[in-house]
C-alpha cells in the first residue's frame, strides 16, 4: 500500500525512514535523520513523502519510499525527485513504479490546478541499471550524463495539465 506521510505519521516513522535511508546509495549506510528534519520536510504542503507498507510477521514495514518537491518561481513551477529507494528484499516487485506513479499524480494535480506544466527532474547514478531503466520506462528522457565518483544521469520528464 502506497501512502503519504503527514507531519503526524512522519514523526513515528523515524525508525523505518531511517532503514531506508541506509539502502539509497553507497556511503549512506550511516545515514541518520532525526524528528525536526521530518518534521521540516512534510511541515512544507508542496513536499510529498510516499512509502510503500508491507505485512511482514504481522507488522507494518516500510518497504520503500519517494519524494518529491514542488518549487514555485516566478515564471515556472518544477518539480525534483528524491531519496526513491527500495529495500533489497523488495525489490523487483512493482514497489518503485507504485511510488513514482503516486508522485506523477501528485505533479499531476498541480499541473491541473495551475493549467501548466510542470516539469519533473530527477537524478540517478549510472550503476543503479534498473531504476534507470524504470524511468525510461516511466518516459522520463535522460538529458544529461556525469561521469566519475559523483556522476550522476539527470533525467526530465513533463506532465502538462488534463
Amino acid at each position: 500500500m502506497i501512502t503519504r506521510l503527514t507531519l503526524h505519521t512522519g514523526a513515528n516513522s523515524l525508525g523505518e525512514i531511517e532503514k531506508l535511508l541506509k539502502h539509497q546509495s553507497p556511503g549512506r549506510e550511516d545515514a541518520t535523520v532525526d524528528a525536526a528534519q521530518i518534521e521540516r520536510a512534510l511541515s512544507n504542503p508542496h513536499f510529498y513523502l510516499y512509502v510503500a507498507e508491507v505485512e511482514c510477521n504481522g507488522e507494518k514495514r516500510y518497504a520503500g519510499m519517494a519524494s518529491v518537491f514542488i518549487q514555485h518561481n516566478v515564471v515556472r513551477t518544477i518539480a525534483e525527485v528524491h531519496d526513491v529507494v527500495v529495500l533489497p528484499e523488495f525489490r523487483g516487485r512493482g514497489i518503485a513504479r507504485s511510488l513514482m506513479e503516486a508522485l506523477h499524480a501528485s505533479v499531476q494535480a498541480h499541473a491541473n490546478d495551475l493549467h501548466q506544466s510542470i516539469k519533473i527532474y530527477l537524478t540517478s547514478r549510472p550503476s543503479r541499471v534498473e531504476a534507470n531503466r524504470l524511468y525510461q520506462k516511466l518516459g522520463y528522457t535522460l538529458v544529461a550524463r556525469a561521469d566519475g565518483e559523483w556522476g550522476t544521469n539527470l533525467y526530465k520528464m513533463v506532465i502538462s495539465p488534463r
